[in-house]
């Protein structure tokens, strides 16, 4: 895994409102992100795999300066970046079609690729889903599972609540971007 400043490149990219898959066609072409940071007007409109729009994302200045302020945050707050080169990036995700090219992580990175399942559910769950969520996640984690679920309240809670009881690691996604 490189250093934050190492991955800057990888931060600014997947900063970018662009369409996932778009990204790694461009990944596959060019090789590395700070190839494409380098790019002009002339050679992006070369490019079969973004639109117009995403050109002037990828030209924008305030997206390049944006860089920075992502960094300072990440290093304030001991976020890790893996991209989809660094053995860490779990090899499960690049089986999804529209597969993000950079993870952001607090925490220990290690179960990232081990035997791992994710429940996640209503928000509005019943008081029958709240305890079968628990009751299958205690279950699981207590032969070696690792729970993972977003953080959101009801299903996605009471899993990680379930694991947590078996005092098991769980890995809690959240989707967004870094901005």
């Amino acid at each position: 895994m490189l250093s934050i400043e190492e991955n800057k490149y990888w931060i600014w990219l997947s900063s970018l409102r662009l369409k996932s898959k778009n990204v790694i066609n461009l990944l596959k072409y060019y090789q590395e992100p700070k190839v494409i940071y380098n790019l002009d007007k002339y050679e992006l409109r070369k490019s079969e795999y973004i639109t117009e729009t995403e050109i002037e994302q990828i030209l924008s200045q305030e997206n390049r300066s944006n860089i920075y302020r992502c960094i300072e945050y990440m290093i304030k707050d001991n976020i890790k970046a893996i991209t989809i080169n660094d053995k860490e990036y779990p090899i499960k995700l690049k089986y999804i079609y529209d597969y993000p090219i950079v993870l952001y992580l607090k925490g220990n990175i290690d179960i990232l690729n081990r035997k791992s399942i994710a429940i996640v559910g209503s928000r509005e769950c019943t008081d029958y889903g709240r305890i079968i969520a628990k009751n299958i996640a205690n279950e699981l984690s207590s032969k070696g599972v690792y729970i993972i679920s977003g953080l959101a309240k009801g299903i996605d809670t009471y899993a990680h609540l379930g694991a947590i009881k078996e005092e098991a690691r769980t890995i809690a996604v959240l989707g967004a971007r870094v901005k």
